[in-house]
């Protein structure tokens, strides 16, 4: 082998080395390497409408408002007194009082009664009572043996407001209810409370007819009598 053919192998071995190694070595990566993202902020959940049965959020600042106080109920003095004082002044010794009647009219106090005077007669009255002055009236049947009283009277609240006050009271257990026509065509229907009733018409009008009825509404009493008040 001639040294030209000894060098051209040599050479050729060189170059066969240098592609085997062009193809072990990887090009370094231009990609750009990733930079760093702002963190992200994660907001607390506000607070929204109700809707589907789900509450809303409690209102902090409602919940912290002091809650109000229930103001404390006073009962009003018991009725009895004032009748029984109102009956002696009149002269009279109430027996067997009953008091039937207990009501705000206006600004005022209506207090109803029924008793049965000394002598045996049966009586029934009634007594406004306001800041300023007690006021009322009372009727007692002529006979003994009555059984249903009736009376008419007029009244003036502490305010000014007049009205006529119908009253009485029945001792006939098949009575029930009275009804009372006035003369302006009005007319009302009450029922009785221990024997003992008030008709208040506002203003100043006059007494028709006083019916007594039953339970069935059949008349009783057509017409009862009507007994001066003193």
């Amino acid at each position: 082998m001639s040294s030209r053919s000894v060098r051209w192998r040599s050479l050729s071995l060189i170059l066969l080395a240098a592609v085997g190694l062009s193809g072990c070595i990887q090009p370094a990566s231009t990609e750009t390497p990733p930079t760093a993202t702002a963190p992200v902020i994660i907001q607390p959940p506000t607070a929204t409408l109700a809707a589907d049965g789900m509450p809303a959020a409690p209102d902090t600042a409602a919940a912290s408002a002091p809650t109000a106080t229930t103001a404390e109920i006073v009962a009003p003095p018991a009725a009895q007194p004032y009748v029984e004082s109102f009956v002696l002044a009149r002269g009279q010794a109430a027996v067997d009082l009953v008091v039937w009647g207990d009501a705000q009219l206006g600004p005022d106090r209506l207090i109803g009664f029924s008793y049965t005077e000394a002598g045996g007669f049966p009586c029934s009255g009634f007594l406004l009572v306001s800041a300023t002055a007690n006021n009322g009236a009372i009727a007692c049947a002529v006979d003994p043996a009555s059984t249903a009283l009736a009376s008419t009277s007029y009244i003036s609240t502490s305010d000014g407001q007049p009205y006529t006050i119908v009253f009485g009271r029945v001792t006939d257990p098949t009575i029930t209810a009275l009804a009372v026509i006035f003369d302006d065509g009005s007319n009302q229907t009450v029922g009785l409370s221990a024997g003992g009733y008030m008709v208040l018409h506002a203003d100043i009008v006059s007494v028709v007819v006083i019916t007594a009825i039953n339970a069935e509404g059949n008349t009783v009493i057509d017409n009862i009598p009507q007994i001066p008040a003193s």
